[in-house]
């Protein structure tokens, strides 16, 4: 039987009368996470995710607890820590991640589970990037490569705008979109984008959409621009298991 006094409470209690029960719990996830990596256990949680693992060739061993199990992996494949001391990459002999591992060591809400990528290829949100954060973008999206865990395409940001008239609207590259369909969240019209001015969405908030101007229409219709984009753009980039080849590795033209 473990002894009570070894599972972090007496730790936690100490902290707790010292004011950092915070800290007591951040530790504990750090030691959670090294020993997770330096270890042959995984977590049991994620049968579906389990058969892919083994379809790769990670063999699922003996239960260790209720949480954990024994595993052997295919040359090459080890455990890597992440900045976040909750989560562990499993990564192959290349070192792309096929796989992440969240663990919470903290001995009152202690938990893991797997976690599989289904698909090597996710979009993901950059709008908080420069330069499109400066600018004041609506959208600013990327195409993510899980394995490498790098953006390997960005896409046009979606700017808010409006022309000379105050014809309100949006641009994607040098188009200008304007007279949206109600209720479809779509642009009836474009045009290319000379004379028109884009609007920081700081301004927009501002003057266009603010408790007395609701402008909801043309916000979803630019929103819907990005999703158009984004749709396009993943039509590129295959989908299934084939998709953790090295012939998608795409090392030239990840961008860092």
């Amino acid at each position: 039987m473990a002894n009570p006094m070894n599972d972090g409470r007496l730790e936690m209690l100490f902290d707790a009368l010292g004011g950092d029960p915070a800290g007591t719990a951040a530790r504990q996830e750090a030691r959670g996470q090294a020993e997770l990596v330096n270890s042959i256990k995984m977590p049991i949680q994620g049968p579906e995710d389990w058969e892919l693992l083994s379809a790769w060739g990670v063999v699922k061993g003996e239960a260790i607890d209720d949480l954990f199990c024994t595993a052997s992996f295919p040359p090459g494949w080890h455990k890597r820590s992440t900045n976040n001391s909750l989560w562990t990459d499993l990564v192959d002999d290349r070192g792309v991640c096929r796989g992440m591992m969240f663990y919470k060591a903290t001995f009152h809400d202690r938990d893991a589970f797997l976690r599989i990528p289904k698909s090597r290829f996710k979009v993901t949100t950059v709008k908080y990037q420069e330069p499109a954060a400066s600018q004041g973008a609506r959208c600013a999206s990327a195409i993510l490569d899980i394995g490498l865990g790098r953006i390997v395409e960005r896409l046009d940001p979606v700017f808010m705008a409006h022309t000379p008239d105050l014809t309100l609207g949006a641009i994607r590259g040098d188009t200008f979109y304007y007279n949206v369909v109600e209720g479809e969240r779509k642009f009836r019209d474009s045009a290319p984008a000379t004379g028109a001015v884009k609007i920081h969405m700081d301004v927009f908030y501002e003057r266009f959409h603010n408790r007395t101007i609701g402008n909801y229409p043309i916000l979803d219709a630019a929103d819907r621009l990005d999703e158009i984009a984004i749709a396009e753009t993943l039509k590129k980039y295959p989908s299934g298991d084939d998709v953790w080849g090295a012939e998608y590795d795409f090392p030239e033209v990840a961008i860092a």
